[in-house]
């Protein structure tokens, strides 16, 4: 067999013809990714109430004075302190947004009215870094990226959102289907609980169970002076923060732990509005709703269903309705049937590889036929040499699917990160998770394990056919006494 000797052409072999094969795999796995999308239930309204700022005649010179004030100041002559001291003073200043109409369980009960709609989803939140607070994990509790360490190890998180978590909010959350560790209205009753998803970016970043501490940063005190550079990085925003400032934390205990959920660059955390407005210190208002329709409804049913929210946002005047088309768009994504070509483009990629298979092969032992010749002439018996075939088949098919399952297990893991990547468009409404298909797995396994091992026989066949009787034990008839050079290579 000689594997060390042919271990260049071994490499090549294989990286060419199991690179085909996991591409089909690859090729599959996103095709049938694609179908599952095709699926996701997508708001077909949103409705935001709009708010407006009463603002006071004498205090708009004042207001532009203190603005053209601010402009004159550079980026790199904010420090830390100063911009805690202008975020607490402006949140003091900020005036109250005023709303002539709000969503309401009148408004909610109004609207569930119409025939047609499925869900309300409604959130109520406000991001950690607006108020200067931020989220801290246990070391234990925390992943191996993201977030700023502390000295004790700890990390603290400035992506999170405190998010408003009542029995809609929480009805909202199951309707969709995610894992849930622990019990939401645990949450929702009582002010120590909270619920927060296992992670952001559409991946697990935390180690949490239920029952587990986490800390919320609810005051601070300045204890240097650090320069803050305009960054996009909310990571090295909090590393600044800590090395400028000591904060003092509020325990909280883990009621609920949302897996599987869709979730941004930002995470939430869920908190009942008793506890959300005496952290953040805003009121709880509820100004952005989406609205799911179900599924099934004709086209008469769907005209009337935009007829009412059409009159409902007439009636509520500053209700501002928009209409996403979400059922349309969705209809039009699958009469594409993108699903097929997906298919069509890894059944092609998976026939390559029993061509390079044989190509490749047939040719390498052409080369080694007088090897072979030389074996016969020095007294080895057919089976000998056929030995010799079935073993590299085996070796082949062993080794070939070995690198085809390490390939398989890789490539599989990076299209799930690169579907659960933000930019990914079907990302903010679902969360893939890491599964091989196992169909396309076992076709993918079974043609490369098979395709190395008939590349081997093949060869071992056309090699006997074309060899002289005298070394097959075949019939001598009609052939010469004498066995030519080309005959035997001998």
């Amino acid at each position: 067999l000689s594997v060390k000797r042919f271990r260049k052409y071994v490499i090549k072999i294989m990286l060419s013809t199991v690179t085909f094969a996991v591409a089909f795999v690859c090729c599959a796995y996103l095709g049938t990714s694609y179908s599952k999308t095709l699926n996701i239930i997508r708001p077909q309204y949103n409705i935001v109430f709009n708010g407006y700022y009463p603002s006071a005649p004498e205090e708009e010179d004042k207001e532009e004075s203190a603005e053209q004030d601010k402009n004159n100041v550079t980026d790199n002559d904010i420090s830390i302190e100063d911009q805690l001291k202008g975020d607490k003073e402006d949140s003091e200043d900020e005036p109250v947004k005023v709303y002539q109409y709000i969503y309401t369980d009148e408004v909610r009960d109004y609207l569930y009215s119409f025939n047609g709609i499925e869900m309300i989803l409604k959130s109520c939140s406000t991001p950690a870094f607006d108020i200067n607070s931020h989220v801290k994990i246990l070391k234990k509790n925390a992943g191996s990226s993201g977030g700023a360490d502390t000295d004790s190890g700890d990390r603290c998180y400035l992506n999170a959102d405190f998010t408003v978590l009542d029995g809609e909010v929480a009805k909202s959350i199951e309707y969709f289907g995610y894992e849930i560790e622990g019990d939401l209205s645990k949450v929702v009753n009582n002010g120590k609980y909270i619920a927060i998803t296992d992670g952001y970016n559409n991946s697990r970043k935390f180690k949490l169970s239920v029952g587990d501490k986490i800390f919320i940063a609810t005051d601070f005190e300045y204890i240097k002076q650090t320069p803050v550079y305009q960054s996009s990085d909310l990571d090295y925003i909090m590393a600044l923060k800590l090395n400028s400032c000591s904060y003092k934390y509020t325990e909280y205990t883990v009621g609920a732990i949302i897996n599987n959920a869709p979730v941004g660059s930002s995470f939430p955390v869920y908190m009942n509005s008793e506890q959300y407005m005496k952290l953040t210190g805003n009121p709880v208002i509820f100004d952005d709703i989406d609205i799911i329709i179900k599924d099934g409804m004709t086209e008469a049913e769907y005209r009337e269903l935009g007829f009412n929210l059409r009159h409902a946002a007439d009636y509520y005047s500053n209700m501002n309705l928009t209409n996403t088309d979400a059922q349309v768009l969705s209809q039009i994504e699958k009469n594409k049937k993108y699903e097929s070509v997906y298919m069509f483009v890894a059944v092609m990629l998976l026939a390559v590889t029993p061509v390079i298979w044989m190509f490749s092969q047939i040719l390498f032992y052409l080369k080694r036929r007088p090897e072979f010749d030389l074996y016969f002439s020095l007294g080895a018996p057919r089976d000998k040499i056929k030995r010799l075939f079935i073993i590299d088949g085996i070796v082949m098919s062993a080794i070939s699917s070995i690198i085809y399952i390490i390939l398989c297990l890789i490539a599989a893991y990076g299209v799930t990160a690169c579907l659960n990547m933000p930019f990914s468009g079907v990302s903010e409404y679902m969360r893939f998770s890491y599964t091989l298909p196992v169909i396309p797995f076992v076709i993918g396994l079974a043609v490369c394990a098979l395709s190395a091992f008939a590349s081997c026989i093949v060869p071992y066949i056309t090699y006997i056919r074309s060899c002289h009787p005298i070394f097959v034990g075949g019939d001598l008839e009609d052939k010469k006494d004498i066995i030519s050079e080309g005959e035997t290579g001998v």
